[in-house]
């Protein structure tokens, strides 16, 4: 595929390895937009919005296209992931070394450390499973997760949860003595 629709209509293929592809292969003029590049542009516009809105990533694409060049896209592209990847760190920026540092709006207004807005993480929960790796006339037993929840889909061990205060030699214990009266 020599297109950014072409090349995202493979399996595998998602917006930003469709446009990297397509901007550094076909020099086709479309927007990388990863994580190094939302901080970047969220941070040399003053981009106040939640980056992890789908929305917002519209708002992302459209301003990288305003900028960015119709001759060599993807030299542009490579350049602002490598610009937000080395120099607009998340933490302590080096803006000091930045080439853009004169146009930075974060930078201006001292608002660096607050730009870009990301959302906030849901709390961890711990959880304990145990797990077996079953060999049965050199077969592997696994089994797939429900199409909802976390990992929906994924191939895994048989395994089940337990208290987080149990101790492995307990639930091996416990297992023998059930395999015992079974």
């Amino acid at each position: 595929p020599d297109s950014y629709g072409k090349l995202l209509k493979l399996k595998g293929i998602g917006p930003y390895t469709a446009a990297a592809s397509a901007s550094i292969c076909f020099h086709e003029k479309v927007p990388v937009v990863d994580g190094n590049v939302f901080r970047l542009i969220s941070r040399l516009f003053g981009i106040q919005e939640d980056i992890g809105k789908g929305s917002t990533r519209k708002i992302f694409e459209q301003t990288i296209a305003n900028i960015m060049p119709s001759l060599s896209p993807g030299d542009f592209n490579q350049a602002m992931m490598e610009l937000g990847a080395l120099v607009c760190i998340p933490k302590n920026p080096l803006c000091n070394h930045c080439p853009l540092k004169g146009r930075c709006i974060a930078c201006k207004e001292k608002k660096v450390e607050m730009i870009p807005v990301v959302p906030k993480r849901a709390a961890l929960t711990k959880r304990r499973f145990v797990g077996f790796v079953i060999c049965w006339r050199n077969k592997i037993f696994v089994s797939r997760r429900p199409n909802s929840g976390v990992n929906a889909g994924f191939w895994e061990f048989p395994n089940w949860e337990v208290a987080t205060k149990v101790e492995a030699v307990t639930i091996a214990e416990a297992n023998l003595s059930l395999s015992k009266t079974e």
